[in-house]
C-alpha cells in the first residue's frame, strides 16, 4: 500500500487503511524475483549487501527513466523525468549533480538513487531471504542453456 494518510495544511488527516489480497500465486512471485534477482546482481548497480531484486526502465525516447526493486521486507522505486515536460526535455545530455549524462537510463541515475537509498533504508536491520523457487517447476535452461 502506498499511500495510508493525507494531511492537508490544515492538519486534517485522512487515513486509508490497508486492503491487501493476494492476487499472484506465491510460487510464480518467487520465480519472478529469482528472475530480477539475476538481473540486479548482472547490473551495474551490484546490489545493496542483501538479498534484492529490481529492474531498470525508460521510457520512450529516454523522456523518463526509473529504477523499482525490492527485498523481502521493503520496496522503492525512483522515476525521474523533467518537471517542465519530458516531450520537450528528455533525459538527453544532461547534468545531474555535477556528472554529465549522454542519456539517463534506469541502472544510472534512477539506479544509483535506489541502490543508496535501500543500502541506508536497510543499514542496521536484520536480514530476510527471499523464498526460492521450485526450479523444476520454473528452472528451465537456468544453470545449462544449449547454445
Amino acid at each position: 500500500m502506498v499511500i495510508t494518510e493525507i494531511r492537508d495544511g490544515s492538519g486534517t488527516t485522512r487515513s486509508f487503511p490497508p486492503r491487501c489480497r493476494q492476487v499472484l500465486d506465491a510460487a510464480v512471485a518467487d520465480a519472478v524475483t529469482e528472475v530480477l534477482s539475476d538481473v540486479l546482481v548482472k547490473s551495474t548497480l551490484k546490489g545493496i549487501g542483501r538479498e534484492a531484486a529490481g529492474m531498470p526502465g525508460e521510457g520512450d525516447m529516454h523522456r523518463s527513466a526509473w529504477y523499482a526493486g525490492y527485498t523481502p521486507d521493503l520496496a522503492l522505486a525512483v522515476s525521474l523525468g523533467d518537471p517542465r515536460g519530458a516531450t520537450r526535455y528528455p533525459l538527453v545530455d544532461v547534468t545531474m549533480g555535477g556528472h554529465r549524462y549522454r542519456q539517463v537510463d534506469g541502472t544510472s541515475v534512477p539506479g544509483l538513487i535506489w541502490k543508496q537509498a535501500m543500502t541506508e533504508a536497510t543499514r542496521g536491520t536484520r536480514e530476510t531471504r527471499f523464498t526460492r523457487p521450485d526450479m523444476r517447476r520454473f528452472g528451465g535452461c537456468h544453470d545449462a542453456c544449449p547454445n
